[in-house]
């Protein structure tokens, strides 16, 4: 069963129905993160990765980079310094009035935009975050002043915007936040020397994303991992896989254990 990370009611209704039905049916108990879970789905759908192997996991509440170099230790090697890829796509879809969630709606509209349409900026960081000085830094995301410029040439423009120029807004915006994860991505594997890379998470589902990893992988003639699109969202599946291999290296919960919903991997 899932610990944490995330909404803590929810992982408690969940970790208690676990706890009792372990204890009821003499079952082992074993507790999963929730991001393991998410890389997991990767070997669920492909088999096991050539390791070392970099990991892209991205949703609307995470934007995080993984080193696995070997099977079921996770290495955090950055994350967002702000907002998650997911939750920028919902947010630049409530500027323009898309509904929510965003990301499906994005991706839908911007296959008929212009993505150079609108000039967005992108961000590099160069340095450590002090919240986090065990990261190198430079490998981290941001993605606040991509949402916050989409904002200030939404509130510039007179009138509501025709089709195509949401469509242009959202091919111009999709095409930043694509770049920057594809970009990282393989700035990472490059200094991890890794033998293979995924991406992983509910953003994972974006048909951008997916030909732009696929791309990047046979130019650079490296093994590029996705999951299926049931698997992409988050689903029992992959926190099955995850507690599978954790069940196999013998990491076994007590019935004590509590939900945590600042669970680190």
């Amino acid at each position: 069963m899932t610990q944490g990370p995330g909404l803590v009611g929810s992982l408690l209704v969940g970790v208690s129905f676990a706890k009792a039905a372990a204890a009821a049916a003499g079952l082992p108990l074993v507790a999963v993160h929730h991001l393991a879970g998410h890389i997991e789905s990767l070997v669920l759908q492909n088999g096991e990765m050539p390791l070392p192997a970099v990991v892209l996991v991205v949703s609307g509440g995470h934007t995080s980079l993984y080193l696995v170099d070997r099977p079921g230790h996770y290495e955090r090697l950055s994350r967002t310094r702000d907002d998650a890829a997911g939750e920028a796509y919902d947010k630049v879809a409530k500027l323009l009035d898309l509904g929510y969630p965003g990301g499906p709606v994005i991706d839908r509209l911007a296959r008929n935009g212009n993505d150079r349409a609108v000039a967005l900026p992108t961000t590099r960081l160069t340095h450590a975050d002090r919240n986090a000085p065990e990261l190198t830094g430079d490998l981290d995301f941001s993605f606040s002043g991509l949402k916050t410029a989409v904002l200030r040439h939404v509130r510039a423009h007179e009138g509501p915007f025709s089709e195509q120029e949401t469509a242009d807004i959202c091919a111009s915006f999709q095409r930043i936040v694509v770049t920057v994860l594809i970009d990282r991505l393989f700035a990472a594997a490059r200094r991890y020397h890794a033998k293979s890379v995924g991406i992983a998470g509910g953003v994972s589902a974006n048909s951008r994303l997916r030909a732009a990893l696929t791309q990047r992988g046979e130019r650079r003639e490296i093994p590029t991992f996705l999951p299926s699109l049931s698997l992409s969202t988050d689903n029992a599946a992959m926190i099955a896989a995850a507690g599978l291999r954790k069940f196999r290296a013998g990491m076994i919960a007590t019935l004590n254990l509590n939900a945590d919903a600042g669970l680190a991997i």
